[in-house]
């Protein structure tokens, strides 16, 4: 079932963003449509680290005390982990809030990591790939229909995303 859930759920999810992302500069979408095989496992990557599914953060359990930022967390007390907050730090990524395709190198925490690694990532990869790259060489003048600022964000969602993206070719 988890498979499945990342599988297309949040996959669909970061598809529809990763549309957004490309569409809300021409400049981006031109150089994505002039060579969506080439451009597309970077893109992908963006996105992911971008939009990293579970906005709210994501429980985990302390197997043993340990104290982080001056805090102490005793063995067995949950704790929330935030990826895109991870995935935003300045410290790891120059100009963090911005969207860079090009950026290199990109080691988001999109997946989890170590033991929380998300099985379905190479899925998932692969999935977003061929429906970005399909849809910009069948589409390469697809724009926006409206303005970005309008389309509602369901971060309340688990998987997070956009309701819809209306686009014109």
């Amino acid at each position: 079932m988890g498979l499945l859930f990342a599988g297309h759920e949040t996959t669909s999810t970061r598809i529809d963003l990763g549309v957004l992302f490309l569409l809300s500069d021409t400049g981006r979408r031109d150089r994505f449509a002039a060579d969506p095989d080439g451009s597309a496992r970077a893109t992908v990557e963006e996105v992911l680290r971008m939009a990293a599914p579970g906005a709210l953060g994501l429980t985990r359990y302390a197997r043993e005390d340990v104290t982080v930022g001056g805090a102490a967390i005793a063995r067995g007390e949950a704790v929330l982990v935030s990826i895109n907050a991870a995935n935003r730090d300045g410290r790891a990524f120059e100009e963090p809030d911005t969207f860079d395709p090009s950026r290199s190198p990109n080691a988001h925490l999109a997946f989890g990591h170590g033991g929380h690694y998300c099985i379905g990532n190479a899925l998932a990869r692969t999935e977003m790939q061929i429906a970005l790259t399909a849809l910009f060489r069948r589409f390469p003048g697809l724009r926006l229909a409206v303005d970005a600022r309008s389309l509602r964000d369901h971060s309340e969602r688990l998987a997070g995303g956009i309701g819809e993206v209306p686009v014109r070719w």
